[in-house]
């Protein structure tokens, strides 16, 4: 198993593939993705605006992240998958969500809710 399909399972991230069919965990500013050395990942961040970028840098390096490619709106940082501080700064600088999981409850009280649209002719 990869080091990046195992970090997806172990946190509940959706695995994609890039035009390339790299296996990446996308997020609303960036992406993660297995940077080949068989035991970190790489944080891909694409912002609106250089100032944008030198801030979320600054953050990322104060959380002990390796910078490996810095441009003028873009850059890409290197993160150890164990270590919990360098893993949220990542997470929360690419804008990346966690899968919810229902709780016994709830699923229950969707499925009552599914059952009764069913009844009265609705779309489930």
């Amino acid at each position: 198993m990869s080091t990046l399909r195992a970090f997806a399972e172990s946190r509940r991230l959706k695995l994609r593939r890039d035009e390339d069919w790299t296996e990446i965990v996308r997020g609303k500013r960036g992406q993660v993705y297995d940077y080949g050395d068989g035991h970190s990942l790489a944080v891909l961040l694409s912002l609106p605006t250089a100032r944008h970028w030198t801030l979320a840098r600054r953050r990322l390096l104060a959380a002990a992240l390796t910078s490996r490619q810095n441009g003028d709106t873009e850059g890409t940082l290197t993160f150890n998958p164990a270590d919990e501080g360098q893993v949220n700064a990542a997470l929360r600088e690419a804008k990346i969500k966690t899968r919810r999981v229902a709780s016994p409850a709830q699923a229950e009280a969707l499925r009552k809710a599914r059952m009764a649209l069913d009844r009265k002719g609705g779309r489930a």
